[in-house]
C-alpha cells in the first residue's frame, strides 16, 4: 500500500469491475481536489486534473493548496474546450495502443444553435476546411448533398455506437400488461419506413433483438424473435437474471446476457427496438488519421493526426 496504489474492496461479485474502471466517472481525483467539492454536485469540472497527454489550457496555474485558491481553468468555458500538451505526462508509462497524442492542441466547440440547420452549417465549414472534425446530429437525408461530396473525397465516416431507438410501453397499464397486445405491435411495426426516415442504410440498421450482436460476440447473430412461441402473463421481472449474469466472467457472462436477451425480445417484450443509429462524421482535408470510438460514440481524440 502507497500513496500511488487504489484498493477496492467489493461486497459483492461484478464480472464487469475492470470494465467500470475505464468509466471517465472512476477517474481518480487527488483529495485535496475532492474535499473542495463535497456536497456541491456538478461543481466540479473546471478544475479537472490531468494525468494523460493533455491538460485544459490554464491548468499550470491552478492552485491546490486550499478550497479558496481554486479557479475554473481559462481554456473551458460553456462554449469551448481547449486542450494542451501535458508537460507533466511520461509516454513511458503510457502505450501508443492506448494513446498516440498526436496533435499539439484540441479545440472543441459547442455552437449555440442547434438543430439541422447548424449540423448543415457545420459540415459545409468542414468540407471547406475551416474545421477538422464536426460530430453531425441531424438525419442523413438532411445532410444528403454534403456526405456525397465528402464520400467522393474519402472524408465521410460512418459508425456504429449501437445507439438503440425503441418504442417503450409501459407494462404496467392495460392493453401493454398483456404480451400478446405487445407481441402484436411488434409484428406491426413498419421498421423499413423508421430507417428510411432516418435516412436510409447511412442512418443506421434495424435491430432484431435488443443487445447489439458485437457485445454478445455474435451469439445471437441469427435470433429472430417473433418466431420464438410462448407468453408470459402479468409484469414479469428479470432481476434473478441479471444478478445471475453478474458475477460471471468471459464466455460464461455473454452466454448469461444472450439468454436474458432472448427473453426480453421474445418472452417479455417491454419495448419495440427498431433503429441502430449511426454516428455521422465529416472530415476536414487536412486529417490525415482518424478513428471512432465505441465507448464514447465519438472521434477517438487519442488517436487522430493531422498533415502539416
Amino acid at each position: 500500500m502507497d500513496a500511488r496504489t487504489i484498493v477496492f474492496e467489493l461486497t459483492r461479485p461484478a464480472g464487469d469491475f475492470l470494465h467500470r474502471l475505464t468509466l471517465p466517472a472512476t477517474a481518480p481525483v487527488p483529495e485535496e481536489v475532492a474535499r473542495c467539492f463535497e456536497g456541491k454536485p456538478r461543481r466540479y469540472g473546471s478544475d479537472l486534473v490531468a494525468s494523460g497527454p493533455y491538460m485544459i489550457e490554464g491548468a499550470e496555474a491552478v492552485r491546490t493548496g486550499s478550497c479558496a485558491s481554486l479557479r475554473p481553468m481559462r481554456g473551458i468555458s460553456t462554449d469551448r474546450l481547449t486542450l494542451v500538451r501535458n508537460p507533466r505526462y511520461d509516454p513511458r508509462t503510457d502505450s501508443p495502443a492506448a494513446r498516440e497524442a498526436n496533435p499539439d492542441r484540441f479545440v472543441f466547440v459547442a455552437p449555440h444553435e442547434g438543430g439541422a440547420r447548424m449540423s448543415i452549417r457545420l459540415a459545409g465549414k468542414v468540407l471547406e476546411g475551416e474545421l477538422d472534425d464536426a460530430i453531425l446530429y441531424t438525419q442523413p437525408k438532411a445532410l444528403r448533398r454534403y456526405t456525397a461530396r465528402a464520400a467522393a473525397h474519402g472524408r465521410l465516416r460512418v459508425s456504429h455506437p449501437y445507439w438503440r431507438f425503441y418504442i417503450a410501453m409501459n407494462l404496467t397499464q392495460p392493453p401493454f400488461d398483456d404480451v400478446h397486445v405487445r407481441r402484436a405491435l411488434s409484428w406491426v411495426v413498419n421498421r423499413a419506413a423508421f430507417l428510411d426516415a432516418a435516412g436510409g442504410s447511412a442512418g443506421g440498421s434495424i435491430p432484431q433483438h435488443i443487445v447489439p450482436d458485437a457485445l454478445l460476440g455474435g451469439r445471437l447473430k441469427r435470433f429472430a424473435p417473433f418466431r420464438t412461441p410462448g407468453s408470459r402473463e402479468g409484469v414479469p421481472s428479470v432481476d434473478r437474471d441479471l444478478a445471475r449474469c453478474r458475477p460471471l466472467t468471459g464466455a460464461r457472462r455473454l452466454d448469461c446476457y444472450a439468454t436474458l436477451d432472448r427473453r426480453l425480445s421474445a418472452e417479455i417484450v417491454p419495448w419495440i427496438p427498431f433503429l441502430w443509429h449511426s454516428r455521422i462524421n465529416i472530415l476536414g482535408r487536412q486529417v490525415a488519421r482518424w478513428r471512432f470510438d465505441q465507448s464514447t460514440g465519438t472521434t477517438s481524440f487519442a488517436h487522430v493526426a493531422l498533415r502539416r
